[in-house]
């Protein structure tokens, strides 16, 4: 780390003592981030620096370095990582989101390449996370790790690295878009791992008519320029109108190469592409026609198009997709549907076309699977490439990895007809059955104590005959309420909760309840955004027990409820606004404790 890195890092551990709990918080990890009414934190500005270890061929990155520094620091030594295409950007983001580039072919992805990471947590705690230490949070930061905290030091593998590289960017008429597809594909089929392809469809293009579309492709050959051009011969032969080669371009600015074309400053909206296989042509064409429509009403938004990533992913996909949380491997070419302007105005405009363009592509990949073409049309989102995807279904980001990542973030429930509320369901259950006695205590402790303002509630429900509670998951009325701590009020002086800050929660099992296995679930329910529908979050926890003892009773039908069905989130214990004007009372969600 930097010189001043410690300090800075200690500083952190203040945060909450210093900033509300309920302040949103973004961490700029070298290149650009933002939140609305919260606070970014600009680890650029202290911690920027990267070392590199030639021995044990490591780098050392700092969590507010761009890839600028990486590249440079190890190409010192003939070594790199597998670092982003633009290298004024962060390390932090690409890197925590899944990471792909020119080296993707060669070395797999940029988690793949992630040895361990220092991690300041929400709660202070500074963690070392790799494979043997916190590895279900070392696994969770490859791939979901802006999730977890804030990242102040990476550790990567470095390669060896040729000093020079190949690249030939070559310009096309619209008319040549089919021969390219058809090309670009076959080239995908046998292109070597030293390979390398990006093609977009844009229409903002210096020496072009603005406005018309045209297509940019740049080649990339990791290796000498003789081979480099043999290998890009293919383009060459469709005819460009305009082509230059760099044939000895050295390793150090071949992440430049698209700096100017994401040039910080100005508004830009990205939306991905979760098509599984290749985009056809036709479906290419459907959206530039769709573009053009749009732009002809608003020629602020004249520079959009498509742009698709199309390295080897055969390393990448060598990777289970259990090895880390990213869950994306080799599920076709990385493709985005993008706009570039910078009217305000336009903000809204920009973002709903953007999303029906990208729907454009998703539909004709579904109308493809009607029709036999495809089995398995639409893959995962990539985070970093779909902010819409990663903000409103984490499940479309992380796949068959989505259950794991929840146990290991512990990732809120917030919509109230969602089967995660209960038990069992879509997890596996846990190995063995606790026996207690009715009318003892139990309890449940908590990783980290409850930061956020809200009540618990405790629920149970008996297994049915015949099957334990290690195999019932909860469906149907069958849950009834057996604690809950709620909050104090006095009227509208103030609102306090007496979960806060709390470590575990004990309650006692009713006395006069009858023998038998049931499921146990607890739910503290967070309410520090909750003035807006929808957005009470639902942290959940289950136990499987065996009761036993005197007790003959159980709940009446009056007193079961359903879990997902006991909540509308309509409740004035789940839509409500706990900081202004103070509640003059709280009404406890849920049915009344079963006595």
């Amino acid at each position: 780390m930097s010189s001043s890195a410690p300090e800075t890092l200690k500083a952190f551990t203040k945060l909450k003592e210093t900033l509300s709990g309920e302040a949103s918080t973004a961490s700029r990890a070298g290149g650009s981030s933002s939140t609305d009414g919260g606070v970014v934190l600009h680890l650029n500005k202290f911690m920027n620096g990267a070392r590199c270890d030639p021995e044990k061929r490591l780098l050392y990155v700092d969590g507010g370095a761009t890839w600028e520094i990486v590249d440079k620091v190890g190409m010192e030594h003939g070594l790199a990582t597998v670092a982003g295409n633009v290298n004024h950007t962060g390390v932090g983001g690409l890197a925590l989101g899944g990471g792909y580039g020119w080296l993707t072919g060669r070395h797999g992805m940029t988690v793949d390449n992630m040895v361990q990471v220092t991690v300041v947590l929400a709660s202070g705690e500074i963690v070392t996370a790799n494979e043997k230490e916190h590895p279900d949070l070392f696994w969770g930061c490859r791939g979901a790790g802006c999730n977890f905290g804030v990242v102040t030091e990476f550790v990567f593998k470095a390669h060896p690295q040729r000093p020079t590289v190949f690249v030939a960017k070559l310009i096309f008429t619209i008319d040549k878009l089919e021969a390219l597809v058809k090309v670009n594909e076959e080239w995908s089929k046998s292109c070597g791992p030293d390979e390398g392809l990006h093609w977009a469809c844009v229409r903002v293009l210096p020496g072009l008519e603005r406005g018309k579309p045209a297509v940019l492709l740049t080649y990339v050959y990791n290796g000498d320029s003789l081979e480099g051009r043999r290998l890009a011969q293919r383009w060459y032969d469709l005819g460009p109108t305009k082509e230059k080669a760099l044939e000895d371009l050295p390793y150090v600015k071949l992440n430049t190469l698209q700096n100017e074309a994401n040039r910080h400053g100005g508004r830009r909206y990205i939306k991905g592409i979760k098509s599984r296989s290749a985009v056809s042509a036709e479906t290419i064409r459907t959206v530039l026609e769709a573009q053009d429509e749009v732009v002809q009403a608003n020629p602020g938004l004249t520079h959009c198009g498509l742009v698709f990533e199309a390295s080897p992913k055969r390393k990448a996909a060598a990777v289970s997709v259990e090895a880390t949380a990213y869950a994306g491997r080799g599920t076709g070419a990385e493709g985005i549907i993008f706009s570039f302007y910078s009217d305000p105005s336009l903000d809204e405009t920009a973002r709903n076309n953007a999303r029906k363009w990208a729907q454009l592509v998703v539909d004709r990949a579904l109308d493809a699977s009607a029709t036999g073409q495809e089995t398995e049309p639409i893959g995962v989102s990539y985070a970093n490439l779909d902010p819409d995807a990663a903000k409103t279904d984490a499940s479309t980001i992380f796949g068959r990895n989505y259950d794991r990542l929840r146990k290991v973030k512990k990732i809120p429930v917030t919509v109230v007809t969602s089967t995660n509320l209960t038990c069992n369901a879509g997890v596996s259950s846990a190995p063995g059955i606790a026996w207690v006695k009715a009318g003892s205590t139990i309890g449940f402790a908590l990783d980290t104590p409850i930061f956020h303002p809200g009540p618990i509630n405790v629920y149970m429900a008996k297994a049915p005959s015949g099957k334990t509670a290690a195999a019932f998951t909860g469906t149907g009325q069958v849950w009834f309420k057996v604690a809950q701590l709620g909050a104090i009020t006095d009227g509208g002086t103030s609102i306090k909760w007496p979960a806060d800050n709390l470590a575990s929660y004990n309650f006692t099992i009713p006395a006069k309840l009858a023998s038998g296995d049931y499921l146990v679930r607890i739910e503290h329910i967070a309410l520090h955004t909750a003035s807006t529908f929808g957005e009470a979050q639902f942290y959940i926890s289950c136990a499987q027990v065996h009761v036993f003892g005197t007790g003959t009773s159980s709940p009446t039908t009056s007193s079961l409820v359903s879990i997902p069905g006991v909540y509308t989130g309509n409740e004035l214990g789940l839509l409500i606004n706990i900081w202004w004007p103070i509640p003059t009372t709280y009404v406890q969600p849920g049915p009344a404790v079963w006595s």
